[in-house]
């Protein structure tokens, strides 16, 4: 029974995290009558030093976004479930906080960043449930 659910725990992680990976290239936020991804968005927001305090500092992190996708996608591949799961927990959070901040903003949000609000929760549910998984098969 614990090899299907880590199987099952791993699909789940592995699909997520492709379609985070796929939802952050998609369009976030429009302004004008275009509508941007949320790397466009982030670098506009920088270029025009929109952002202070600690959103400043934040900002570069959310371009560290694919290669947090691309970790916990290896890390399914090796059957790494716990560093999947904290690599999808991550890219979970970075999600909801990135649709906030669209969300307060002046831009009209656009339809990749509703759906990162909900795949972003989806990731952090799924990764708690896969520790979990993982702390109870290793106290066996």
């Amino acid at each position: 029974m614990p090899d299907r659910l880590f199987l099952a725990s791993r699909v789940v992680l592995g699909a997520l995290l492709l379609g985070a990976g796929a939802l952050s290239f998609a369009g976030w936020g429009i302004s004008g009558n275009r509508s941007r991804n949320s790397y466009e968005l982030v670098r506009s927001v920088r270029s025009l030093d929109l952002l202070d305090g600690l959103w400043a500092s934040l900002a570069p992190v959310w371009f560290a976004l694919p290669l947090l996708v691309a970790m916990g996608l290896v890390a399914v591949g090796y059957r790494r479930l716990l560093i999947a799961a904290l690599s999808a927990m991550v890219v979970g959070g970075l999600l909801i906080l990135g649709w906030w901040q669209v969300k307060v903003s002046p831009l009209r949000v656009d339809t990749a960043a509703a759906a990162s609000a909900f795949l972003g929760a989806c990731l952090i549910v799924t990764s708690v449930v896969s520790i979990l998984l993982t702390r109870r098969t290793a106290s066996r």
